[in-house]
């Protein structure tokens, strides 16, 4: 058993209610930092068919361990986030167990979740570097654990997170025992009652911990309690008080419809017994049932015909509404049917004339607004000033144009870039006549002056020269880099 549990904890367990100074922290954020290079240069040690091996009997794979790992850091990025800017929010758990247990974490390709690692520690890390002291005291609530989470705490929990699962990656690697140095997260907590945060205290009972609260914390619970029963009594006293539930006025309890009294148990049975009883009912004696409930609601809205209101419609809908089709009968269809199969089919030329002949007879129609020029809501001036539609090429004239097409010679990339250039040039020809405006492009006047000249493209010695050179420059470091960016917004604000 100690094996199995050496196995499980390879760096030991983590230690909560821990003391972090600020140099802790910094430290434990280096250790995040480092993950992803870490499994990258593990991963390189693996073999065929590892991936898919377990560091212990009845455990997680290493593929599962790594996708595990990019599930559990981007909720812990997200709560962290939530954390500095909203006050003490309550976390979303999540089922870790089933997320592993998944398709894409038991068989999905580890390379997306290592970039997912490596693109969100980036982004984590740049996070946590511009937290002050101020924001690391900040503090997230944990409802299954029932406690609050402080910023230091948690960022020492993920660096051990990280190492821990890092050192079941190397398990699973070397396939032998490995010594691994045990996680230093912080300095243990000293008890105190009289503490203004009321934190959870640990207290070590033998091998076992016993969690206990600060009696400030206890009381503040009881006050709690009292306050929710004050407002109870207060409530059962006046009935008349606005009933707040889930957001509702005080007036929706007098409108709102009477609540549904709920079956017994036993009353449900009888009542699934009395519908079992009752015959079912055809098809035919539904729809008959049907056609009754709409006449008796017809019959019930002729009290209001003077203003013609039915289902919502204004009493001049009705006059103007189309009126309604009559149903067939079933006899009436099956004729209609027969009448229809007996017709003889039309060929796709015929159906193409009675759409022709169908256009010129609407269009014949519309002959006597051709002083207005609507047609298809389109304006008079529409008629005048649209292109004239182009005629469409027969069969023969298609193929004509194809093969005059592929007896063409094709023109080589530099022949199509010179007439590209010789267009432009014509293009440009053709604008000098509006120099006076200066409108090239629908640019105004004004735009010629402020542009920016065009810059000239390098060569490619040029550009060999200009990579070189960046090459032999010295790289910067973050701090240097940071430097320059604070200098160059400096010089920006002066100059505004």
């Amino acid at each position: 058993m100690k094996n199995l549990i050496d196995l499980r904890y390879p760096i030991g367990h983590f230690e909560y209610g821990n003391v972090y100074t600020l140099d802790d922290t910094r430290k434990h954020i280096k250790t995040i930092a480092s993950l992803p290079k870490n499994i990258k240069k593990v991963v390189k040690k693996f073999k065929g068919g590892e991936l898919d091996k377990s560091y212990r009997q009845n455990g997680w794979t290493a593929r599962q361990v790594i996708h595990h790992l990019a599930d559990s850091h981007m909720n812990a990025y997200v709560r962290m986030k939530l954390t500095v800017t909203e006050n003490t929010p309550v976390i979303k758990p999540y089922e870790e167990q089933r997320w592993a247990e998944t398709e894409d974490s038991k068989h999905g390709s580890i390379k997306y979740s290592i970039k997912l690692l490596d693109a969100l520690h980036q982004r984590w890390v740049l996070f946590l570097s511009s937290l002050d002291e101020e924001d690391l005291e900040r503090a997230f609530y944990h409802p299954v654990t029932k406690r609050s989470f402080q910023l230091q705490e948690a960022i020492a929990l993920y660096a051990w997170h990280g190492m821990h699962h890092l050192a079941h990656i190397q398990l699973v690697a070397h396939s032998k025992k490995l010594k691994f140095k045990k996680f230093a997260s912080g300095t243990k907590a000293e008890s105190s009652t009289d503490s203004s945060t009321a934190k959870v205290e640990t207290k070590t009972t033998g091998k076992r911990k016993k969690r206990v609260m600060s009696e400030e914390h206890k009381e503040k619970i009881r006050a709690a309690h009292a306050a929710r029963k004050a407002i109870k009594e207060v409530q059962e006293a006046s009935p008349d008080a606005a009933p707040k539930r889930r957001g509702r006025p005080a007036t929706v309890k007098t409108v709102e419809a009477p609540k549904r009294k709920r079956r017994t148990k036993a009353e449900m049975e009888a009542y699934k017994a009395e519908q079992a009883a009752k015959p079912k009912l055809s098809r035919v004696e539904i729809l008959e049932k049907a056609r009754a409930a709409r006449k008796a609601s017809a019959a019930g809205n002729t009290a209001s015909k003077t203003t013609g209101k039915k289902r919502g419609r204004p009493a001049s809908a009705k006059a103007t509404e189309a009126p309604k089709r009559k149903r067939r009968t079933k006899a009436e269809m099956e004729a209609y049917k027969a009448e229809q199969a007996t017709k003889p089919k039309l060929s796709r030329a015929e159906i193409l004339e009675k759409a022709r002949a169908a256009r010129k007879a609407s269009a014949a129609g519309n002959t006597a607004s051709k002083t207005t020029g609507k047609k298809r809501g389109r304006p008079a001036s529409a008629k005048a000033t649209e292109a004239p539609k182009r005629k469409r090429r027969t069969k023969a004239e298609m193929e004509a144009y194809k093969a005059e097409q592929a007896t063409k010679p094709k023109l080589s990339r530099a022949e199509i870039l010179e007439k590209a250039r010789a267009a432009r040039k014509a293009s440009a020809a053709g604008n000098t006549a509006s120099k006076t405006t200066g409108k090239k492009r629908g640019r105004p006047a004004s735009a010629k002056a402020t542009e920016a000249p065009k810059r000239k493209r390098r060569t490619k010695a040029e550009m060999e020269a200009y990579k070189a050179e960046q090459a032999a420059k010295p790289k910067l470091s973050r701090a240097e880099i940071l430097e320059k960016a604070r200098a160059a917004r400096k010089a920006n604000k002066k100059k505004k």
